[in-house]
C-alpha cells in the first residue's frame, strides 16, 4: 500500500510515509460506510483495472474547505 498527500494548496504529488486522522466519532463512522462503499464498488470491477473513488463524491455533506480522500484499488 502505498500513501500520497498533496500540502495544502500544493500541487506536487508526495509519498507519506505516515498520516494521521483527527476526526470525531461520528466522522470516524462515516469514514467506515466510505471504505465498505468503496470496497463494494471495487470489488466488482473487471481483473486488471483500476478503480478509484472520492470522499467528496460519495460524502453529500462534503464542503470544499475540507479534505478529500481518494481510495485507489487495481484488481
Amino acid at each position: 500500500m502505498k500513501i500520497y498527500g498533496y500540502e495544502m494548496n500544493g500541487e506536487e504529488l508526495l509519498e507519506l510515509e505516515e498520516t494521521s486522522i483527527d476526526c470525531t466519532l461520528e466522522e470516524l463512522e462515516k469514514l467506515i460506510e466510505f471504505f465498505s462503499y468503496v470496497k463494494k464498488k471495487h470489488y466488482g470491477k473487471k481483473s486488471n483495472s483500476m478503480c478509484h473513488t472520492h470522499l467528496r463524491d460519495w460524502d453529500t455533506t462534503w464542503k470544499e474547505s475540507t479534505p478529500d480522500l481518494i481510495i485507489v484499488s487495481n484488481n
